[in-house]
């Protein structure tokens, strides 16, 4: 049964074998992440990674699913149009920019995509944070904050901080865009903050979707995919129940469970 929530769950992965075990489930999107965090390795970005390892990873993904298909690209700006264009070439229904620090890149983006594809963006820069009222006026089909990015760009003491101390809100109240930050797992499971807390708090902010990533993916091993992803969308449904009180008090024992994480981070 599809959550009520009308919330989307969406799965990073590039294994294939995963791929074909979610294709009855009501996971919506598959993501298959382009980043690298470091250029200078022994294996650096270039054309050809582009188009061998990078494009035929995606190939084969593409070939085992229906699904809704998501590229998320490289931070590096370097090759961004050939990444793209090859994105596009190669079946994408939508493609995620990381790392955005001006509108201008993200208008390079959708005139190069030219409706070929959807385009979304990952608010992880504090330029992005500062830029987040004039997305609006962009054609972008989702939002996702990236909480470990977020962190470190506003050298904030935890991932988690920002949804305490008002930054998360301040991003997201002028947003008309579909939005959503974290990763789930299975209600009962999550770690250090448990999964019903992080699921309080995306349907306390209105968020429209969520991550599945390692967490999930160890959670479900051995498991039927399809229960466990509808237990995933129960358990939205009940936070999307809850009265104004019940909100207030969910957020407030995951205040305490990130004061208390920083609290012991610190001795």
């Amino acid at each position: 049964m599809k959550n009520q929530a009308n919330f989307l769950l969406l799965l990073c992965t590039k294994d294939i074998e995963l791929i074909k075990l979610v294709q009855d489930t009501d996971i919506d999107s598959i993501i298959v992440e382009w980043e690298r965090i470091d250029e200078s390795d022994h294996n650096p970005i270039d054309e050809q990674l582009i188009k061998s390892e990078w494009g035929e990873t995606f190939q084969k993904v593409r070939a085992n699913t229906n699904k809704h298909l998501i590229c998320r690209l490289n931070p590096n700006h370097l090759h961004r149009n050939l990444e793209l264009e090859t994105a596009i070439s190669l079946g994408a229904d939508e493609i995620w920019l990381p790392k955005i620090t001006t509108i201008e890149e993200v208008e390079n983006a959708l005139d190069l995509i030219n409706n070929r594809c959807q385009l979304g963006i990952v608010i992880e820069t504090v330029e992005a944070v500062k830029l987040a009222p004039k997305f609006n006026q962009l054609p972008l089909s989702h939002v996702h904050i990236g909480l470990n990015d977020l962190r470190d760009a506003l050298r904030k003491p935890h991932s988690f901080y920002a949804l305490i101390d008002g930054t998360v809100e301040n991003i997201l109240k002028n947003l008309n865009i579909p939005y959503g930050f974290g990763g789930l797992t299975l209600p009962e499971k999550g770690f250090p903050i448990p999964c019903q807390l992080l699921m309080g708090e995306l349907i306390r902010l209105k968020c429209k979707f969520s991550l599945l990533r390692r967490s999930f993916i160890a959670d479900t091993v051995g498991k039927n995919l399809k229960t466990e992803v509808e237990k995933i969308g129960q358990a939205l449904n009940q936070k999307s129940l809850r009265n104004q009180e019940q909100i207030r008090s969910d957020h407030q024992k995951f205040t305490e469970l990130v004061k208390k994480l920083l609290h012991e981070g610190e001795n």
